[in-house]
C-alpha cells in the first residue's frame, strides 16, 4: 500500500458530547485498489497510539470512507456510526495536535497542526483535495462543517462522518468517477461522487453531453453516459 493511499478527511476534535466518548476522525481510500485497514497504526507525536483490528477486516473500496471513534455506540457518542472504537487516543481541543497513519512502519498519511477547532463542528477536507499528494497537510484545504440542518448529527453536532464532505469553496468538486472509462455504444451507468452539486442540471464527459442526471442530497449525481463515452472520461460541471 503506497503512502497517500488512505488519507484523513474529517476530524471532530471537540464534540458537544464528552470528548472521551465522542471524538472521531474519518479516513478515505483515495487509491485505485481496495484497502484493508487492519494493522494500520494510528498515533500522534506523543504517547497516544492504537492499532486498528476488526474481525474479518475493515475493507475500504476506492472512494470509501471509515470512521474511527472514541466510542462506537451511537447512543452515547452523539449519533455517529463508527467502524472502529479506539483505545488510548485523544485529539487536543486547543490546536496543534496531529494524527498519523502508519502500516508496517511506513507512514501512509498525517495531518499536523489541527487548528480552527469549534465545539460541535467537525473540520473537513475539501473534496477537491482528496488525493495522495499531501494536500490535506495544507490548512487552507480544511474548513468547518456548515452549521446547517443538512449536516446536523443526531446528537446535535455538525459533520459528515462516512459521507461526502461539503466543498469548502462551494464550487463543484469531484472526488470519484466510477467507472472511469466507457464503451463506444455508451448507455452505461456512471456514479459521480463529490460535493457542490446542488442545482446542477447537466453533466458532461469531455465534449459529449450526458443526459438524465439526478442529484441526490446535493452530492451524488447518478447519470447515464453519453453515446460516445469512450476512454477516460473527465467530468465537467454544466
Amino acid at each position: 500500500i503506497p503512502a497517500g493511499a488512505v488519507i484523513i478527511t474529517e476530524i471532530m476534535a471537540d464534540p458537544t458530547v464528552a470528548d472521551a466518548v465522542a471524538e472521531w476522525f474519518e479516513v478515505t481510500n483515495v487509491w485505485s485498489n481496495t484497502v484493508n485497514l487492519n494493522s494500520f497504526v494510528v498515533k500522534d507525536n506523543g504517547t497516544n497510539i492504537f492499532t486498528i483490528n476488526v474481525t474479518g477486516g475493515l475493507l475500504l473500496a476506492p472512494g470509501e470512507a471509515a470512521v474511527i471513534c472514541a466510542n462506537d455506540d451511537p447512543v452515547v457518542n452523539g449519533g455517529v456510526t463508527a467502524d472502529f472504537e479506539w483505545i488510548n487516543f485523544t485529539i487536543a481541543n486547543t490546536g496543534g495536535d496531529e494524527i498519523i497513519l502508519e502500516l508496517d512502519g511506513v507512514e501512509i498519511d498525517r495531518v499536523e497542526n489541527i487548528e480552527s477547532i469549534t465545539t460541535g463542528r467537525s473540520l473537513n477536507l475539501d473534496p477537491a483535495s482528496y488525493d495522495a499528494v499531501s494536500n490535506n497537510d495544507l490548512t487552507n484545504n480544511w474548513c468547518l462543517t456548515p452549521n446547517t440542518s443538512a449536516f446536523i448529527l443526531p446528537g446535535g453536532d455538525y459533520g459528515t462522518p462516512g459521507g461526502i464532505n461539503p466543498s469548502c469553496s462551494g464550487a463543484p468538486a469531484v472526488s470519484l468517477v466510477s467507472p472511469d472509462s466507457g464503451i463506444d455504444a455508451g448507455g452505461e451507468t456512471v456514479m459521480i461522487t463529490g460535493a457542490g452539486f446542488t442545482g446542477a442540471t447537466s453533466v458532461k464527459f469531455g465534449d459529449a453531453a450526458a443526459w438524465g442526471p439526478r442529484v441526490k442530497n446535493g452530492y451524488d449525481a447518478l447519470l447515464t453516459s453519453a453515446l460516445k463515452g469512450k476512454g477516460n472520461m473527465s467530468a465537467q460541471g454544466g
